[in-house]
């Protein structure tokens, strides 16, 4: 159970398997994207990921789930998380004329948000009524619904070609990288990126003990509460959109990051203490 200490700790470790391979994956994204045509890695993605979600029903079905398996299936969840994450925006430039991507990409933010906010909401709903098999069933077709939709794509979305201009030397390389990390507004963005990371991952270990412990509905619940965090996503980036910070751009982050802190760190306060 997630509220006794040893059912939390495997919830850490779960998202510990989820969150670390991510950096690897990162690094292979890159050239994977570069060298092979991206449906037939976005496909692959989707087809890897699905089985490796499916392979928990099946378990199921055949009469044991071992207790290794969700580690297993996170760990690969995570390795491939940058392929549609890197993979989507750099197949729009393919896919659209020069003078339509900027509206392609906010078709694509928006799409991105939406199924970020009715996913989790139906999968709790789903949850509650099928239960946690059968979700990760729908799970799976919807991984082989996409790679099928990838291949789908007529236009080849291979990758160009670098002329003789665009190669660079290795010794060029390194001088580039001594100067991004002497932009200072470029490492003090990266450094605050990683923490609000961090934080992000102690949600995902938070959200399922407050929706068993804190909240009634169980599983709804956590759909609603992950719903809700792809809603905040979706105005975020709109308002963002709308504002103009001027060229205080990070300074403009400082009220919704202490807006952030402020609000999670209130808890409940027990009988005869105050909240803090």
């Amino acid at each position: 159970m997630l509220s006794h200490s040893g059912g939390l700790g495997r919830l850490g470790l779960l998202t510990v398997c989820f969150t670390l391979p991510v950096f690897l994956g990162g690094l292979l994204v890159g050239p994977l994207l570069d060298r092979f045509d991206k449906r037939y890695v976005l496909a692959a993605d989707s087809v890897l990921r699905g089985a490796a979600v499916a392979s928990i029903p099946v378990a199921a079905v055949l009469g044991r789930v071992p207790t290794a398996l969700p580690f297993v299936v996170a760990a690969t969840y995570g390795l491939l998380k940058m392929v549609p994450l890197a993979g989507f925006p750099a197949a729009i430039p393919d896919l659209v004329r020069a003078e339509r991507l900027d509206a392609a990409n906010a078709l694509e933010s928006l799409g991105f948000g939406l199924a970020g906010m009715i996913g989790p909401a139906l999968a709790g709903l789903l949850l509650a009524v099928v239960g946690a098999e059968t979700v990760l069933v729908f799970d799976a077709a919807s991984h082989a619904l996409f790679a099928w939709t990838a291949l789908a794509v007529r236009r080849p979305l291979g990758p160009d070609r670098p002329s003789a201009a665009d190669r660079v030397e290795p010794g060029a390389a390194r001088a580039g990288l001594a100067g991004l990390l002497r932009d200072r507004v470029l490492v003090t963005t990266t450094v605050a990126f990683m923490a609000f990371n961090i934080a992000e991952g102690m949600s995902m270990v938070t959200g399922p003990w407050l929706a068993r412990t804190e909240l009634p509905g169980g599983p709804r619940s956590l759909g609603l509460l992950l719903a809700a965090l792809s809603v905040g996503e979706l105005v975020g980036a709109a308002a963002s959109g709308a504002l103009s910070p001027g060229a205080h751009r990070i300074r403009a982050m400082a009220p919704g990051l202490a807006l952030l802190v402020g609000t999670t760190g209130v808890r409940r306060a027990a009988p005869g203490r105050a909240v803090g």
